[in-house]
């Protein structure tokens, strides 16, 4: 599977402008067999575009449905110390930000609103502490109210922040 997404991606960077594109490849919930569940698909996906245009986001929820548990300082710190040994801090871009509404390890991508999930207040309040990630944009990608992101969100990832 690797080579054809490898083929696609190439594609996709020959199409786009080499001055301003960037290609994030972000880590999946690993539902339906998807490649990008584990830190070492995202690294391998990184290295076949080979381009210095591609970084990686690290989406919470995601890594969380992957079986690498955020729930409290230690644990996130062990998942983030593995992500920097094998993806690397370096190419991370954004951290897209979203509790989880399932399970640690159940592979299925249902977000839940900032400190309302399985995640929790302390795993985000570890994240957003830990220097690693310090000068990195936390997106949220959270149900909200029903509509989407929204300001309530916003103000509790600030409010774990301070």
């Amino acid at each position: 599977m690797l080579p054809q997404i490898r083929e696609h991606l190439l594609r996709v960077m020959d199409r786009a402008d080499p001055k301003t594109a960037r290609l994030l490849i972000e880590n999946n919930a690993g539902m339906g067999g998807c490649v990008g569940a584990r830190f070492e698909e995202v690294r391998a996906l990184l290295d076949a575009v080979d381009d210095p245009r591609a970084g990686v986001c690290f989406d919470t929820c995601h890594a969380f449905a992957s079986g690498y548990d955020l729930r409290t300082e230690e644990a996130a710190r062990h998942t983030l110390d593995e992500w920097e040994r094998v993806v690397g801090i370096a190419r991370l871009e954004a951290v897209h930000a979203n509790d989880s509404a399932t399970g640690l390890g159940s592979n299925r991508d249902r977000h839940a609103n900032i400190g309302k999930g399985q995640i929790g207040e302390a795993g985000f309040h570890a994240l957003l502490h830990d220097p690693r990630l310090a000068d990195k944009p936390f997106i949220i990608e959270v149900p909200g109210s029903g509509e989407g992101p929204d300001k309530e969100n916003m103000d509790e990832l600030r409010r774990l922040a301070a």
